[in-house]
């Protein structure tokens, strides 16, 4: 497994993964219907702006065959409370439960770390199943928050590292 930084011409690839994440992931939180007509091809677009003009960092996750099987990407906050934000992060199922995770956040942490950027926050859904994993790593639910996703408000919370010094990665 590798992880690098992404490149043009992974957008798509990238943008599967995340659809096939929010698809396993997300069922019974996120409306069916919403999840049933949820494409690549806008995550793509987004994806192909971020990696023309670095808004974002974006880290992907390689198997051994060099198909991407995840993707990590962080950005100042844009809330702006914080220094800075774990904006996702996805795994293909397949993948997960295996320290991928850890090894991604870690990551986007040392390149945060590189811009100046300390305090951390990261937005999940409040019944998102794996919201250990942001335990796991010291963060704290302190933000909260609604989403509105296929005109249903759903909750989310959003875990805090005041110093991203600080991560269990």
């Amino acid at each position: 497994m590798k992880i690098r930084q992404a490149r043009p011409g992974d957008e798509r690839k990238t943008a599967e993964v995340i659809t096939a994440a929010w698809k396993d992931s997300y069922a019974g939180i996120v409306p069916d219907d919403f999840l049933r007509g949820m494409l690549p091809d806008g995550h793509e677009q987004a994806l192909k702006k971020s990696v023309e003009n670095g808004t974002e960092i974006i880290e992907v996750l390689e198997n051994d065959r060099g198909e991407i099987v995840g993707m990590a990407s962080g950005a100042k906050d844009r809330s702006g409370k914080y220094d800075c934000e774990l904006v996702a992060i996805y795994i293909r199922s397949e993948y997960r439960k295996l320290g991928y995770g850890k090894a991604l956040v870690k990551k986007i942490t040392e390149e945060h770390k590189k811009k100046g950027r300390r305090s951390m926050i990261i937005w999940t859904f409040e019944k998102n199943r794996d919201r250990r994993f942001y335990d796991g790593l010291g963060g704290k639910a302190v933000e909260k928050k609604y989403l509105t996703i296929g005109g249903k408000q759903i909750p989310a919370v959003g875990y805090v590292w005041p110093d991203i010094a600080e991560i269990r990665a």
